[in-house]
């Protein structure tokens, strides 16, 4: 997963959030049906799925509670609606913990 922030732009494009979460589209088209009171794209003509800023963050919202700290969907459904400002802190947390985790393995790496 890429630790940057979000790019700061008006919408996204699905494959843009996959890349960033380093996940599958078909991984967010998923979410975005179990997180539908979440998540609500815009469609543009051709009907190619458009995510605001907030819906990028709620994916990596949804990612970090599934994929790093193993909720269920339904728990991280409940999450979601209960704890928003408790949540965003401790993403940060571990959002920065799996960053230095990677940095520390990649220097263990190159000193072999």
């Amino acid at each position: 997963m890429n630790n940057e922030a979000a790019p700061q732009k008006f919408h996204f494009r699905i494959g843009e959030i996959a890349g960033h979460l380093n996940v599958n589209t078909s991984l967010l088209r998923f979410w975005e049906k179990e997180f539908s009171r979440f998540i609500e794209p815009e469609r543009n003509k051709r009907g190619v799925r458009l995510y605001s800023q907030k819906d990028f963050e709620t994916f990596t919202r949804i990612h970090t509670l599934v994929k790093i700290e193993g909720l269920t969907l339904k728990g991280a459904q409940d999450k979601l609606l209960h704890d928003k400002k408790a949540f965003k802190e401790k993403d940060e947390v571990i959002r920065t913990l799996v960053h230095l985790k990677e940095f520390l393995e990649e220097l263990k790496k190159n000193l072999k």
